[in-house]
């Protein structure tokens, strides 16, 4: 529902991120909503796939990245 606050999750092989964030929309389960992260108050369209819950997809150059590198990785 736009307005809650739902939990964020990135997972990515075997990392797995959470964050907190913001609806902007309304929706139901396995619909695409924008999300505000609460922290850095970038926006990103999330998955909703339960109560307050919702699954952002990895960026599409995450393949590409050298893990090995200390370049910062996108925030959520």
């Amino acid at each position: 529902k736009k307005g809650d606050t739902v939990t964020m999750t990135l997972k990515y092989g075997m990392l797995n991120l959470t964050a907190q964030g913001r609806a902007l929309d309304n929706g139901a389960e396995g619909d695409v909503i924008h999300i505000v992260n609460t922290s850095s108050k970038q926006v990103v369209d999330a998955i909703i796939t339960g109560p307050q819950t919702v699954k952002i997809k990895p960026p599409s150059n995450a393949a590409t990245m050298n893990a090995t590198t200390d370049t910062p990785a996108k925030t959520l």
